[in-house]
């Protein structure tokens, strides 16, 4: 009678083997990454926060910046964070200019819009731009990313006639106003997002924009706001008495007297007349 002697191990074969043989490359791969993702934490941290003060600064037409250049750069030039409601804005200087910079948000074809538009410090003109996207065509609708589409915001007004703002993109080559700036040419869906994107944004900061935009038409008065803790109004400096912005006066009387007009309240308007 024949004898087994074969000896019983792992059959490598089997379903079961299989089964606990990838639960266990993956317990371990997936350790791995949490290791490797936690150790480097801090540095894709820090380097995501360099890019953002790289896209700001971009905004504010300073190019060709890397590593820690980003950095001492963005230190130099922003000189301070404000709020508007919940939302943040950047204060800078630029030149010896005071320049604004707001963040806006969209959506564009395929994913996510983003961007900074930096203004003049009388609001009333755009001083540069920058737009990413997450998703976008290439050679299309990614385009936006690129600088000769981000440059032909430099200069152009924010505001129509009527003292709305309308700056805006339109399809390539359709440009009617001042305000219009010229889409991508076959990435319309992604330019209609850029510009729902910009006008939207900037109306989201326009208590701020339109106080500052009285100094080119409409009259102050006692209850004008304070121009986003600038302490401007009109045009003219101008302090706080709770939310309305009170202008200096020059020998007891209203600087703008000339004009009949006056930015304190209605006992300076009558002298001032």
């Amino acid at each position: 009678m024949a004898t087994n002697d074969k000896k019983k191990g792992i059959n490598t074969n089997s379903n079961a083997y299989t089964i606990i043989y990838a639960v266990v490359m993956v317990v371990i791969v997936a350790f791995l990454l949490a290791f490797v993702s936690s150790s480097l934490k801090e540095t894709q941290d820090a380097n995501v926060l360099r890019d953002t003060k790289n896209q700001i600064l971009l905004s504010l037409n300073i190019e060709g910046l890397k590593g820690q250049q980003v950095d001492e750069k963005y230190d130099a030039v922003i000189t301070d964070t404000l709020k508007c409601g919940e939302q943040e804005y950047y204060k800078a200087v630029v030149n010896d200019s005071v320049k604004f910079v707001f963040p806006v948000k969209g959506r564009g074809l395929w994913g996510g819009l983003w961007g900074y538009i930096s203004v003049d410090e009388d609001k009333q003109h755009t001083y540069g731009a920058y737009f990413g996207h997450e998703s976008e065509t290439a050679g299309l609708g990614a385009r936006i990313n690129e600088r000769w589409f981000q440059k032909q915001f430099c200069g152009a007004p924010i505001m129509d006639a009527e003292g709305n703002i309308a700056l805006t993109v339109v399809k390539a080559g359709a440009k009617v106003a001042d305000t219009d700036i010229d889409g991508v040419t076959g990435a319309t869906l992604t330019s209609k997002g850029v510009a729902a994107m910009v006008n939207e944004g900037l109306n989201s900061f326009g208590d701020i924009i339109k106080v500052q935009a009285c100094a080119a038409g409409p009259e102050c008065g006692a209850d004008m706001p304070c121009c986003g803790g600038e302490k401007k109004c009109c045009g003219e400096e101008a302090k706080c008495e709770g939310d309305s912005c009170v202008c200096p006066e020059v020998d007891g009387v209203c600087p703008m007297k000339a004009e009949g007009k006056c930015c304190k309240d209605s006992a300076n308007v009558e002298q001032a007349k």
